[in-house]
């Protein structure tokens, strides 16, 4: 057969598989085409992410030879290139001796464990032997043991199951870029492990329990309750703990959330999630987790709480009520209070702090041609500027993928930064300094200014094709993120952002420019003294969480409405508790713009009669237009009907009418290149708007004070912070500082710090730090909201006693 060209430009030929021909790209492996087939070739150490290393030979088959005379040999199929004409055969004789012989090996030294064993249901060893044989042992001998390891609270270790397959360093070290998991020994006695007991260090580590075939890493948050894999109820669901939106298949069972793992999607994060997306779920299972309304102090039915919150609203005057979303909430529950208070007047903002919210604006803006994950994997040069572990830990790992093939990468950073150490060339300044680096760096590539120290700095990215810029909005602020798009534009690059959480686009879309402020300073000037939070923490913390406190005392009325329990959750009025992201169907809009509807796991059969609207993602979550809400004992309400049906409640029937409008001319016409918002009328009806009209503070002149940076882990996350499991491999609470700066005053590791900020005053322990830069403070989003400060503000210190 003629050879092609393929779909991608790439020659294509046939071989033949057992007479069956096999479509083939130039240069692939026998074992991808045939996968791509429908054909799965048996094999251990080949995945389709980490592709071929040949350590197993269970891929072995039979190469008929080219030339009359020659004798057939066996190949493993893993790194035997397909070429045209080849013939192949999985079901030749010694093709299947040499398989077999490959599993009698492997089942030597295997415990008889399976039927206690966590792998159990999704062994892929029990898998191959079932398929390629023989079914029983003959070896009767003493097996090889070891010892096994405690790797940290997230990951279990049995290293007696271990087949040599290679697949756990590949995936930590080559993949994941990680140094403290590594292979020991040889022959047969190979160990993979670390050099000494103690939790793994990667943000990844997690995903070693689905490489790994045979159960040597398992998960150790599932197996405190277990269930076989059979018995979970599982639905195609979005993660909800950063902007990347990775596709994730949680399981249930009787009611609880028992584990979650990776739903390989090519478009978004393809086969691996991150730690807080595996274990951040655990807030669906803590002891404190709000499962009953309270109204004024003492439990209630939720539909005494429905009816308290329909008439206490009803009492208020016309456009005294403010709404506060979240970019935690997905679009459903956001899209009703918008329409809620539109109907009544009122003013909406899904940003507690105007500064953030004209980030994410500017961030949105910009962010029409975003790369996907796989894209950044595949750039020749990337710049970074913030922190992405800490904020898309995602975004981390795409741009490691691009580092580990030997691309360069230029990180701009304030404080600590785990890509630091894989950088080609890296500038660590001050929050105030960030902007300043930015533009002079935009004008160096544009040639309008002449600095060999930032020339230097871009020089890898200068000889580049494909180059990616990726910002973090929330430490960028709007006028950073505007200059990196002035930056990727001079250097001719695909720009992309970590947003905060998982719908900070999504609201985006909701909001006009400005309402952060509006809403804030309608509460303030005492116009609107009714409040409802829906799924944000505004007094306890984020950004603007003093300027907030100082408003809780001018309010009449506090309604919450969340599925984790806050600070503000604490002191409202009225609380409403609401199912979590796995207990509801939703829409997520990731950082890219890209809608993505989640499942609720136990109706993902459909057996409620929630079929009546169009096959729209936004639409998984809404009954039928009009239908009121049922509550019952056992059972919690997602925002969308709470809040739909405290309008019906208040005789404002089409509150629930008006949301399904937005959320139908959103979906079903995308949003326009260069705009990227949606305001809403009186009448509910959505028009798109520009984004020039966004507008943000210039930054405040510097003081004398120490600027604040913001000390993040990969599960500093409101979610996550309700996972203990995660929350145990935190950093020590206390301050940063450079080590320079502590001896600079006299101090060491043992002194402590009182801090003052504009919302209080806080102690803290001293931490040395060489992360952090010199003149500032690191501190974790926590000791930021009790101090009431933003990332770049300045606060004043001395040593405490």
């Amino acid at each position: 057969m003629a050879r092609r060209a393929g779909a991608e430009g790439r020659l294509m030929g046939t071989f033949y598989l057992d007479e069956r021909p096999i479509p083939f790209e130039e240069g692939e492996y026998v074992i991808d085409a045939a996968r791509r087939a429908g054909i799965e070739i048996p094999h251990f150490c080949y995945h389709p992410a980490l592709g071929s290393l040949g350590a197993c030979r269970l891929c072995m088959v039979q190469l008929e030879p080219a030339r009359e005379g020659d004798r057939p040999r066996n190949m493993a199929s893993c790194l035997l290139k397909a070429g045209e004409g080849m013939r192949v055969s999985l079901k030749a004789a010694h093709a299947v001796d040499a398989r077999q012989s490959v599993i009698e090996e492997v089942m030597t030294n295997h415990p008889h464990d399976c039927p206690v064993c966590d792998e159990g249901g999704e062994c892929h060893l029990q898998n191959m032997t079932v398929e390629v044989g023989p079914p029983y042992r003959r070896y009767e001998g003493a097996k090889r043991t070891f010892v096994n390891q405690y790797l940290g609270p997230l990951i279990w270790h049995t290293m007696d199951r271990c087949i040599t397959c290679y697949r756990c360093v590949r995936f930590y070290q080559d993949h994941a870029l990680g140094d403290d998991l590594g292979a020991f020994g040889s022959r047969n006695r190979v160990y993979f492990g670390r050099h000494e007991n103690g939790p793994l260090e990667s943000p990844f580590a997690g995903n070693l329990v689905e490489v790994c075939p045979t159960g040597v890493f398992t998960d150790r948050v599932y197996r405190r309750h277990y269930s076989r894999v059979w018995d979970l109820q599982t639905a195609p669901s979005v993660c909800p703990h950063c902007s990347v939106g990775c596709n994730t298949l949680p399981g249930a069972r009787e009611g609880s959330l028992r584990r979650v793992v990776n739903r390989a999607n090519r478009r978004v994060n393809e086969w691996f999630i991150c730690d807080r997306g595996r274990y951040g779920h655990r807030y669906t299972e803590v002891e404190d987790r709000p499962r009953t309304a309270r109204v004024d102090g003492r439990d209630v039915s939720l539909d005494e709480a429905l009816d308290a919150a329909a008439q206490r609203l009803s009492e208020a005057a016309d456009g005294s009520i403010a709404g506060l979303g979240s970019v935690r909430e997905d679009m459903e529950g956001n899209a009703a209070l918008r329409s809620l208070l539109a109907v009544l007047h009122g003013w909406y903002t899904a940003h507690p702090n105007p500064d953030l919210e004209a980030a994410i604006a500017e961030a949105a803006a910009l962010s029409t041609q975003a790369p996907t994950l796989a894209e950044i994997g595949q750039a020749d040069a990337v710049l970074v500027a913030g922190d992405l572990t800490g904020h898309a830990p995602m975004l981390d790992f795409a741009v490691r993928q691009a580092v580990r093939v030997g691309r360069p990468l230029v990180l701009l950073h304030t404080g600590p930064a785990p890509l630091a150490r894989h950088a080609q060339r890296r500038r660590q300044v001050t929050p105030r300094e960030l902007l300043g680096l930015i533009e002079t760096l935009c004008a160096t590539a544009e040639g309008r200014v002449e600095d060999d120290d930032l020339a230097a700095l871009l020089e890898p990215l200068r000889g580049a094709r494909n180059r990616v810029v990726l910002g973090v909005a929330e430490t960028l602020g709007a006028p950073g993120c505007r200059a990196l798009g002035q930056l990727a534009g001079a250097l001719g690059a695909r720009l992309g952002f970590a947003l905060p959480n998982a719908n900070a686009f999504g609201t985006a879309l909701l909001s006009r420019p400005g309402d952060s402020e509006r809403v804030l300073e309608s509460a303030e000037s005492g116009r609107a003294d009714r409040l409802i939070v829906l799924g944000a923490d505004p007094l306890g913390s984020g950004a603007g969480a003093g300027r907030w406190a100082a408003l809780r005392e001018r309010l009449n009325f506090l309604l919450v409405l969340d599925c984790v329990r806050t600070t503000t959750s604490e002191q409202a009025d009225i609380f409403i508790p609401l199912t979590a992201f796995t207990e509801r169907a939703g829409t997520f809009v990731n950082y890219a713009g890209l809608a993505q509807g989640f499942a609720r796991i136990e109706e993902f059969v459909d057996q409620t009669g929630r079929g009546d609207h169009p096959a729209n993602p936004f639409y998984a979550g809404l009954g039928p237009v009009g239908s009121p809400l049922a509550p019952h004992d056992g059972h919690l309400p997602d925002a969308f009907d709470a809040i739909c049906e405290i309008g019906r409640r208040m005789g404002l029937g089409r509150v629930q009418r008006n949301a399904e409008i937005l959320a139908y001319q959103f979906f079903n016409e995308p949003p326009t290149p260069g705009r990227t918002g949606i305001t809403v009328d009186a009448a509910g009806f959505a028009h798109l708007r520009d984004s020039a009209a966004v507008d943000y503070r210039p930054p405040p002149e510097p003081g004398g004070g120490w600027q604040v940076v913001m000390t993040t882990w990969y599960g500093d996350e409101h979610l996550a912070l309700h996972a203990p499991e995660l929350q145990s491999l935190a950093p020590r609470e206390g301050v940063r500082m450079h080590p320079d700066d502590v001896a600079a005053h006299g101090l060491d590791d043992a002194a402590h710090v009182l801090l003052s900020g504009p919302g209080g005053r806080s102690r803290l322990a001293l931490i040395a730090d060489a992360g952090c830069p010199r003149g500032t403070l690191g501190l974790s989003r926590a000791s930021m909201a009790v101090l009431g400060a933003d990332e770049g503000d300045e606060l004043t210190w001395e040593a405490s006693a």
